[in-house]
């Protein structure tokens, strides 16, 4: 595993209102694939609207 980020020190808690949260990781050029999921813990339910995966260059800082 060359890159790990569950959000533990920025959960997203409770009931909120729609927000944009991002993971920022460097992958290397020679991966060839990458596994993503969500945590949750307790009751309730996870949505999503426009996921998605981009390039960003070296000025985005990796989040922990």
């Amino acid at each position: 595993m060359l890159g790990f980020d569950n959000m533990d020190d920025r959960p997203v808690t409770g009931t909120t209102e729609w927000a944009q949260h991002a993971i920022v990781l460097d992958v290397p050029s020679e991966a060839t694939r990458f596994f993503f999921g969500v945590f949750q813990v307790g009751p309730g339910a996870t949505w999503f609207d426009d996921f998605r995966f981009e390039v960003v260059d070296e000025s985005v800082p990796t989040t922990p």
